[in-house]
């Protein structure tokens, strides 16, 4: 008879973040980012990339863009992955902050686009 655990409400924090979920949903939220600055830098308003790397690249041209915040973001996350296994609560703590930072940045975008 196979033994199922019962998630807590105080282990619920831990089983979310251990495994991919933490990585998928931060690779999403870059995502919005570079689909919400793209739409703010066609837009009327007068929007810059706070970014100075990412401004850079978008000096280039918007594929450089896409290709540099994907080559970023996939690169910071295997980096992390890979530290996980030695350094699982300084990741999680990374990851926690880069979630916060992502979801503050996509919400003034979201506010920006719809003033």
């Amino acid at each position: 008879m196979a033994h199922i655990k019962k998630l807590s409400f105080t282990s619920f924090p831990e089983a979310l973040l251990s495994g991919f979920i933490p990585y998928l949903l931060l690779l999403t939220l870059s995502m919005t980012d570079l689909f919400m600055t793209q739409a703010l830098l066609q837009s009327d308003e007068a929007i810059i990339e706070g970014n100075p790397i990412m401004s850079l690249t978008l000096q280039v041209g918007s594929v450089s863009f896409i290709l540099a915040k994907l080559g970023l973001t996939l690169g910071g996350l295997g980096i992390l992955r890979l530290c996980q296994p030695f350094r699982p609560t300084l990741v999680e703590r990374v990851l926690l902050f880069l979630m916060g930072v992502y979801a503050i940045v996509v919400f003034y975008e979201i506010i920006l686009l719809f003033r």
